[in-house]
């Protein structure tokens, strides 16, 4: 008797031990879209930098550059919004809610 409690106990332990390391936090979540947001305005930035610098140096077409920036900033919106989602979906597969 004492040897099914006994492992009973260490399968239930063993369980709920494994069940909170694979819970994301809030506090996790919100770190991680934060540092997502971080970079897509530092890509934003460099774009608008590039923008600007080749705007103002090149024998280009402003509409040449418009469109290299277009493509930056687009790029960077699809990179954020891919992102974004797979945090999100793991966070709401990985999150214990019944924890809280």
């Amino acid at each position: 008797m004492r040897l099914a409690l006994f492992v009973s106990l260490t399968l239930a332990s063993s369980v709920a031990s494994f069940a909170a390391s694979a819970c994301d936090t809030r506090a996790d979540y919100n770190n991680k879209i934060s540092g997502l947001q971080s970079e897509y305005q530092t890509a934003v930035n460099q774009a608008n930098s590039a923008y600007v610098e080749k705007t103002m140096y090149s024998v280009r077409s402003r509409d040449a550059n418009l469109f290299d920036w277009s493509n930056s900033v687009n790029t960077a919106l699809t990179s954020y919004t891919r992102n974004v989602q797979e945090t999100y979906d793991n966070y709401m597969n990985n999150a214990c809610l019944w924890w809280w």
